[in-house]
């Protein structure tokens, strides 16, 4: 008993110290303005005409396929990755033909591991790349671990560099 007495004596201290620096802090005087800005990178919406005169009316997942090509096209370092969305297509097809037109180094297979991929993204868009994430279904996606990680982007990438898709 008198040994751990004496490894709690420099343990209770240094908590102790610890305390009263946290006790000695000012007040936090919480600014909206500044906590906004610490979550949501600056942006700035520039409305995009439409390039023709003609309303096409396609199925919803032909214009998630579309707006990934135009995404492609316009960002030669974008980066699309996902389960299944290379030689398949994946699940709902919206990727089909992609690796062929693309290839395989800007289509990628990933795991089946949603954490890993938001990872690998934030990995690319902190190097300078655009990435974009398919996920076939939101559920994983909601876990808590993966929205912060999402929002921290923010903080240390450019912002506009990593996109999701589901």
């Amino acid at each position: 008993m008198l040994r751990l007495k004496r490894l709690n004596q420099p343990l209770s201290k240094e908590i102790n110290e610890a305390l009263d620096t946290v006790i000695d802090e000012a007040d936090v005087i919480p600014n909206s303005e500044d906590e906004l800005r610490d979550v949501y990178a600056p942006f700035e919406f520039k409305e995009q005409a439409p390039t023709s005169g003609t309303a096409m009316k396609i199925r919803f997942v032909d214009a998630i396929s579309q707006a990934i090509q135009l995404a492609m096209d316009k960002h030669e370092r974008l980066i699309l990755m996902g389960q299944d969305i290379a030689e398949y297509g994946g699940v709902f097809k919206i990727t089909e033909g992609l690796v062929e037109k693309y290839g395989k180094d800007r289509v990628r297979n990933t795991p089946l591991c949603e954490a890993a991929i938001v990872g690998a993204a934030q990995g690319l868009s902190i190097n300078g790349y655009k990435s974009m994430m398919e996920f076939q279904f939101a559920d994983f996606v909601t876990e808590d671990s993966i929205k912060s990680s999402i929002m921290w982007q923010n903080c240390i990438g450019d912002g506009d560099s990593m996109w999701m898709s589901y």
